[in-house]
């Protein structure tokens, strides 16, 4: 094992590493998150119309498909259930079924999912996994869920699946009370939590919290950084060649370890002599052996502060992977540039709102500059010019007999015709709404729609079109 020395210093060296490439996706993910929220105009550009006395109009018209396909999970996921493969026992598998129940209800499993799915479709990705929670079982800790949005963590760059095989390094950070660390980590002594200098800045994770440093002075929190990292072990395996069975048998006591090789030597020694014996060879227990395999195995580094305080396995007692799962958007593995190669939903919405904003404040604009109301007269041939300000219905205005001061008679008073609004903008405007729609893939048949516009179908068959539409 590593030494705490070398730990933080290959955890800062990952870091960086991570930021660097990560720094493009972060940031497209940032504007794309405030595009979500209502928000696509930059400082520059908001200046700027306010300069020209002009108001910002923002239509949030891409919340629309990510509520739908929110909305669809929320609809269909209720329940995780195991079943058997390959001849498994159906029995087991409702086993199973039942515990994956119990841990998701207890746990919070399906909201906290549900949410990083919302996440994961705004950024591109986000994390859901597994962590044990001591509030209650001090001793034993009870499975609960957790979630991470794309600001608070960092991959290796070099991954490309989604289960994270191909993934060397993963960190994660949390910004914590210090009295909630203590729940989080009752195998670590209070009293080194306790030691750890409250006032901390490290610079990192800044688009998570900027303001962290402020925070930390003055509401005792923690920068909680989790560094995970697959290492490779020794380990003792009982190998059966013949059935390919093989069962790790390093934690064995050196009682029960001297034993097994025992009666390994005594197996070897009788079928060795089964044909001297009598004995027919394919009655015998088949040929094991042990030998030593290298495997990897999923390390848990937990900083407090830039301090090492925990190096091991992940208390879940998941060792062989991550214990948690990418949710991911849109993954361009053979892209480099990370802000391409990530993408959210709203990456492919971005520009047609951006558009349709600026689309409907030319509209506004080419309204307001038109006169729509009120009268042109000549001057003289209304006595009371306040008969024009008149509101309602039957209006009455007076127009003088004296040809000298109204030369057209009634014609001298002509009411002004507001200019009409250029129909293809219009017309782009709806064209722009339903391309938002396109481009989520969000149409007649995800709707569950007859292709011409029926709504009067059978649920399945709006099922099986919902299906294949997504």
């Amino acid at each position: 094992m590593d030494t705490d020395y070398e730990t933080l210093g290959e955890f800062k060296e990952n870091y960086r590493y991570a930021h660097d490439y990560w720094g493009g996706f972060v940031t497209n993910a940032n504007i794309c998150g405030r595009a979500v929220a209502g928000s696509t105009w930059t400082d520059k550009k908001l200046k700027s119309l306010k300069q020209e006395s002009r108001e910002p109009i923002e239509y949030n018209i891409m919340r629309r498909p990510l509520q739908f396909y929110s909305g669809y999970l929320r609809d269909n996921l209720n329940s995780v259930i195991a079943e058997p493969i390959e001849g498994s026992d159906q029995a087991t598998a409702e086993q199973f079924t039942k515990l994956s129940y119990y841990t998701w209800d207890k746990g919070d499993g399906y909201s906290t999912l549900l949410d990083a799915c919302d996440e994961g479709f705004k950024a591109g990705i986000a994390l859901c996994g597994l962590q044990m929670d001591y509030s209650k079982d001090f001793i034993n800790g009870d499975i609960s869920f957790f979630k991470r949005t794309y600001n608070s963590f960092y991959l290796d760059p070099t991954f490309e699946r989604i289960d994270l095989k191909d993934c060397s390094f993963a960190i994660l950070r949390d910004l914590l009370n210090r009295n909630l660390v203590k729940h989080l980590l009752p195998f670590v002594d209070t009293r080194i939590i306790d030691d750890i200098q409250g006032s901390f800045k490290d610079e990192k994770f800044l688009s998570f919290h900027p303001n962290f440093a402020t925070l930390s002075k003055n509401r005792n929190v923690m920068a909680y950084d989790q560094y995970y990292k697959w290492v490779s072990k020794r380990r003792k395996f009982l190998v059966d060649e013949e059935n390919s069975f093989n069962r790790d048998i390093t934690d064995l006591p050196k009682e029960e370890l001297d034993k097994l090789k025992f009666g390994i030597n005594r197996l070897e020694k009788l079928r060795s002599e089964a044909d001297m014996l009598g004995i027919d060879k394919s009655q015998l227990p088949p040929p094991v052996k042990i030998m030593d395999v290298n495997r990897n195995f999923m390390e848990l580094n937990i900083m407090l502060n830039g301090h090492k305080v925990y190096s091991g396995e992940d208390k879940t007692g998941i060792t062989q992977a991550y214990p948690f799962a990418p949710i991911v958007g849109y993954l361009e593995p053979s892209i480099l540039d990370s802000s391409l190669r990530l993408q959210g939903i709203p990456s492919t919405l971005y520009s047609a709102q951006r558009q349709f904003n600026k689309r409907h404040m030319k509209i506004v604009d080419m309204m307001d500059s038109d006169v729509s109301t009120g009268y042109k007269y000549i001057i003289g041939s209304v006595p009371d010019v306040d008969d024009l300000h008149q509101l309602g219905q039957n209006k009455i205005i007076g127009v003088s007999p004296d040809l000298t001061k109204a030369p057209q008679g009634l014609d001298s008073v002509q009411q002004l015709q507001g200019g009409g609004t250029n129909p293809t903008l219009i017309e782009y405007q709806s064209i722009l709404d339903q391309l938002t729609l396109t481009l989520a893939n969000v149409n007649e048949s995800v709707l569950g729609v007859d292709e011409k516009g029926n709504t009067q179908i059978s649920g399945r068959l709006a099922q099986v079109r919902i299906g294949q539409g997504l």
